[in-house]
């Protein structure tokens, strides 16, 4: 009996060391660097999440940090009820998103000043198009953007994705035992 005990908490312990936490935009992207780079549909990029907060006029604010490209995706969005998704338009003002290059965003000047934060004015190409977002609870999510810069030369199109996957070597035995498998990114 004792003996199964300790199998069974070695278990435990390498399923939950086996998890990791992937973060990553997929998709296709034109001019990220400003150099006029095409990123191919289907890549998959990494990501991470610089700062994300409420501004002083209550809009949520995101900025998505695009690691190999140097650049930073920031996102206005409404307030999202858990349960629930929207599709806003950054041409309706439901919405905004720019593309700040070179250096990370001013996660002070985003709390507060939101969208008139002054360096998206003058170092960041504003971007438009459409943002879908989903209402979840937990650390897992997709954000799809469709989006075009200013001058028509920089466009972002795929996901923002923040997903759990258990590390593969720990699929194939997890499953024998019945403690779940994988899991896939929700698109």
């Amino acid at each position: 009996m004792r003996l199964s005990n300790y199998i069974l908490l070695a278990f435990i312990f390498a399923a939950c060391a086996g998890c990791s936490t992937v973060r990553d935009f997929y998709g296709s992207a034109i001019n990220l660097k400003g150099n006029g780079e095409q990123i191919p549909l289907g890549t998959s990029l990494k990501m991470s999440v610089t700062c994300s907060g409420i501004d002083s006029d209550g809009a949520h604010y995101v900025a998505f940090r695009l690691r190999r490209q140097n650049c930073w995706l920031v996102l206005f969005h409404p307030p999202i009820e858990p349960s629930r998704s929207l599709r806003l338009s950054t041409v309706s003002g439901d919405a905004a998103a720019w593309l700040v290059r070179g250096s990370k965003p001013d996660c002070g000047d985003l709390a507060r000043h939101g969208r008139d934060a002054p360096f998206l004015s003058s170092r960041a190409e504003r971007l438009t198009g459409s943002i879908e977002l989903f209402g979840r609870a937990g650390e897992d999510f997709t954000i799809p953007v469709e989006l075009i810069g200013e001058t028509g030369k920089t466009t972002v199109h795929g996901a923002f994705r923040t997903y759990t996957v258990l590390w593969g070597p720990l699929v194939g035995p997890a499953m024998l035992f019945g403690v779940g498998g994988a899991r896939s990114p929700k698109h």
